[in-house]
C-alpha cells in the first residue's frame, strides 16, 4: 500500500509531480492506527472488506403488524408476505391403516410445538462517562423583568456566590428579583461506541407456544434447557408475537417466574396445549435451546419413561454496546421577580375612646 501510494502522481498547478514524504497507508484490517478514543473520531471500518465508512449507530427495532393499516399483504406466522392465492399441490387425505404388533403396549405420542417468537435478537447499551467539561454558570432571567436591569442586577457579585434565596438590594416599583432555583444541566455533546460484545445470557421475554399431537387429557411438564420450568408457564390463548406491542423484557425485567401466575399444562381431548412461557432475565445462556413438553416431571428423551412429548428449539442472540459520552455540565440559576406586599395598617386605641 505504501509503494502504491508513493507511485501515485500528485501534480501541482504547473503540472509538475509533487514531492511526497511522511505518508502512512492503512488497509483498514484493524484499528491499530486508529485513535478511536479521540472525541473527534467519527468513522467505522469493515475489517472483512478492508474499507473505511462513516460512523453509524446500530439498534434493533421490533416490527409490529397493523392489519387495519396494511394493504396487499398477509400475515402468516410471524412473517409478512405479499397478497397471493394458494392452491393445493399434493393431497394425501387418505392414510393407510396401521397394525398394532403388540396390542398390550401403550400408545406413544410425539407431537410438535409452534413458538411465537421462535427467536430473539436484542441489543443493549451501557453508557460510560468520558470527558466532563465545566460549562460555567448561567443566569436564567426569563421569569424576571429585564427593563432597566442595570438598576436591579447583581452588580459586583460573582455568580458563583449566588444561591437559592439571594435577592437584589435594589427595589424598583416595589419589585425585586430573587434566585428561586439552582440546578445542574448535563448536556451530551459527543457519543461514540467504543466496544461491542456478545451478551452471554438471555433477556426476559414472553414466548407463546402451541403444541399438537400430544396424549389427550394428560398433564405435561415444561422443560427449557433440560430444566423444569413449571413456575414460568401458564395456559392461555396462543397469540402471535408480531401483533403484540408490549415489550415484556422492559416490563418484567426483575421477575423470576411468570408475572401473571403459573398454571398446570393439561392437553385437551384433541391432544393440544396452548400457553406461554416466560423466560426470566439472566438465567439461561444465549444460543439455541430446546423447549419441551413431557408427560413426566423428569427430563427424558426415552419413550420408555414417557408416553407423550413434543419439543422445538428457541434461538437467542444479544449484543452489548459500550458507549462513551462527552458531557458539558452547566449550573443554571433561575431568577424570578417578586413584589413586596403592602404594609398592613396598624390601629391604636387611646384612653378617651377616640
Amino acid at each position: 500500500l505504501e509503494v502504491d501510494t508513493k507511485n501515485i502522481n500528485v501534480l501541482d498547478s504547473s503540472g509538475a509531480n509533487r514531492t511526497r514524504s511522511g505518508f502512512v497507508a492503512d488497509n483498514f484490517d484493524d484499528q491499530l492506527f486508529t485513535d478511536y478514543l479521540n472525541r473527534d473520531y467519527s468513522a467505522a471500518i469493515d475489517p472483512f472488506a478492508g474499507k473505511l465508512h462513516c460512523a453509524f449507530k446500530e439498534d434493533n427495532i421490533r416490527l409490529i403488524f397493523d392489519n387495519s393499516a396494511s394493504t396487499d399483504v398477509v400475515l402468516k406466522g410471524d412473517n409478512i408476505y405479499l397478497a397471493h392465492d394458494s392452491a393445493v399441490m399434493l393431497d394425501a387425505s387418505k392414510a393407510s391403516t396401521s397394525v398394532i404388533i403388540n396390542p398390550f403396549d401403550f400408545a406413544q405420542y410425539k407431537g410438535g410445538i409452534t413458538l411465537s417468537p421462535s427467536s430473539d435478537d436484542f441489543r443493549d447499551v451501557n453508557k460510560i462517562a468520558g470527558k466532563t467539561t465545566n460549562g460555567g454558570i448561567q443566569l436564567d432571567t426569563k421569569q424576571a423583568y429585564l427593563w432597566n436591569n442595570h438598576k436591579w442586577n447583581w452588580g459586583g457579585v460573582p455568580l458563583s456566590e449566588l444561591t437559592v434565596g439571594s435577592r437584589t438590594d435594589t427595589v424598583v416599583n416595589s419589585t425585586f428579583n430573587k434566585v428561586i432555583s439552582d440546578e445542574k444541566v448535563r448536556k451530551v455533546v459527543a457519543e461514540r461506541v467504543v466496544d461491542t460484545v456478545l451478551i452471554p445470557f438471555q433477556r426476559s421475554l414472553k414466548v407463546f407456544f402451541k403444541a399438537l399431537g400430544l396424549r389427550p387429557n394428560t398433564q405435561h411438564f415444561a422443560f427449557y434447557d433440560r430444566q423444569l420450568v413449571t413456575n414460568n408457564v401458564r395456559e392461555e390463548t396462543f397469540v402471535r408475537h408480531a401483533t403484540q406491542s408490549i415489550e415484556f423484557g422492559d416490563k418484567h425485567k426483575n421477575a423470576t417466574q411468570h408475572p401473571e401466575g403459573k398454571s398446570d399444562l393439561v392437553s385437551d381431548s384433541n391432544g393440544s396445549i396452548e400457553g406461554c412461557f416466560f423466560i426470566p432475565q439472566d438465567r439461561f445462556r444465549t444460543g439455541t435451546i430446546e423447549f419441551a413438553l413431557i408427560d413426566v416431571s423428569e427430563y427424558t428423551k426415552e419413550f420408555a419413561k414417557s408416553q407423550s412429548r413434543a419439543s422445538t428449539n428457541f434461538s437467542s442472540t444479544g449484543h452489548l454496546d459500550t458507549v462513551k459520552q462527552d458531557i458539558v455540565t452547566t449550573r443554571v440559576l433561575t431568577v424570578a421577580s417578586e413584589k413586596i406586599p403592602p404594609a398592613r395598617p396598624v390601629y391604636h386605641n387611646n384612653d378617651d375612646g377616640g
